[in-house]
């Protein structure tokens, strides 16, 4: 209940007083996961969601991604319309899902992805959007990427497990 009051407020804060009046708090606490509930509130409650999700992939992220994986969580909390309402949506969202994409199979590829759940829990967001992964659909680019994948990274993409290996 408390995230809801502080998204609220913050809201209020930036549609009366302009961006600029909460984006150094935001850019402070955006690091400390106990904001991350309330960072996603807020991004639904702006009139203007697209500094906040700037501000989440544009500053220096952690080697995790952890800011980035925030803002693909935020998309899915701006309603539709908004989300599809200019070529500059479009591209952050386009921006976001391709960076956020590429860092997972990144990962799933180098068999590191058990140290990025959130990337995976940024992709189901990410699914609901379907941005563009370079130009092409996220689900489209996924089922690619899964086609030309072998055995042990469509597990991982699944968390099934894999075949044991002969003799083993």
């Amino acid at each position: 209940f408390l995230e809801y009051l502080a998204a609220h407020a913050l809201s209020r804060r930036a549609n009366v007083e302009g961006w600029h009046s909460i984006a150094p708090l935001l850019a402070k606490n955006s690091w400390n996961p106990a904001w991350h509930e309330a960072i996603l509130l807020l991004a639904g409650k702006l009139a203007d969601p697209w500094p906040l999700l700037d501000l989440l992939i544009r500053e220096s992220d952690d080697a995790f991604r952890h800011r980035l994986a925030l803002a693909a969580a935020c998309l899915t909390e701006i309603p539709f319309a908004q989300a599809r309402s200019s070529t500059t949506a479009a591209a952050t969202i386009d921006r976001i899902t391709t960076t956020v994409a590429l860092t997972w199979w990144e990962h799933i590829q180098k068999d590191t992805i058990a140290v990025g759940p959130h990337l995976m829990r940024a992709m189901l967001s990410l699914g609901q959007v379907n941005g563009q992964v370079n130009g092409v659909p996220l689900l489209e680019w996924l089922c690619q990427q899964l086609r030309e994948a072998d055995e042990g990274a469509r597990a991982q993409t699944t968390g099934a497990p894999t075949a044991a290996p002969a003799g083993a």
